[in-house]
């Protein structure tokens, strides 16, 4: 897990430098730029890009689509006219199963019942196949599996904690963050203090930058979270100092947007 931050900010910058050098030209083009802005966290941003690379008829731009306004992120609302790509979508992941990403939408469409008819048992059958190459992704449905209960077994936090490392070192930026909080202790006895810190102040000052440069309600509501959920580890009087710090955005939201 500790090679993660670095890894995630080397791969920013070296992104950032490819798109200030190159133009949008193609839906592929398109949906990688959409890919970019998702990891800023400037999902407003990253919704427009693959809704226009999904208009042209791009397949895996439809499914991060549908993604963004399930999960309403950078999308306001869910009135989005998106049934029509369901069905679309499974037979073309159905169809290519060339990545271990295919298979993890596959799967993802199975998990969800989206085009086809929900079968969690196949599902987790195409998770396997993406985790098994090292898809961090796939790795953390399967934990999540294991937090629910797996093939008819009962819950199991070892396997599930795991796999949530596993899916960490294959770069799921979520992993840390599940298996912080499902932890069972003290954070003193935590094992990865210095990722879980390194992770958040990370994730913080991507949806801080968001915020100050797309204002929205969302990229504003995303800092007060991140801010109200307190810094790990923080206890106390230090506690209440970094939640306070919401306070400037809360005043901000309010002002603007009408929200008490």
């Amino acid at each position: 897990m500790s090679n993660y931050t670095d890894l995630e900010h080397e791969k920013a910058l070296e992104n950032t430098l490819y798109w200030q050098s190159g133009t949008i030209k193609t839906p592929v083009q398109g949906y990688e730029f959409g890919r970019y802005q998702e990891r800023l966290k400037d999902y407003k941003e990253a919704a427009c890009w693959y809704l226009y690379a999904s208009d042209n008829g791009y397949i895996p731009a439809s499914y991060s689509y549908v993604i963004c306004v399930m999960k309403q992120l950078g999308i306001s609302d869910q009135n989005e006219d998106i049934h029509q790509l369901l069905p679309v979508m499974f037979d073309y992941y159905q169809e290519k199963k060339e990545t271990p990403e295919d298979y993890y939408r596959l799967g993802m469409l199975y998990k969800m019942g989206w085009g086809i008819n929900q079968d969690k048992n196949e599902a987790l059958t195409n998770f396997k196949i993406a985790a098994k190459q090292n898809y961090g992704d796939a790795s953390y449905e399967i934990a999540l599996c294991f937090i629910n209960g797996i093939e008819n077994s009962d819950k199991d936090y070892d396997m599930t904690r795991q796999y949530l490392r596993k899916a960490y070192d294959e770069h799921c930026e979520d992993a840390i963050f599940k298996d912080f909080a499902i932890f069972r202790g003290d954070f003193n006895e935590y094992e990865y203090q210095r990722e879980i810190k390194e992770a958040y102040s990370f994730k913080l000052g991507q949806l801080i930058r968001v915020a100050e440069l797309r204002q929205s309600k969302e990229s504003i509501q995303n800092v007060i979270q991140m801010y109200q959920n307190g810094y790990p580890g923080d206890t106390g009087a230090k506690r209440q100092e970094f939640i306070r710090k919401a306070d400037k955005y809360i005043k901000q939201i309010s002002s603007h947007y009408d929200i008490k």
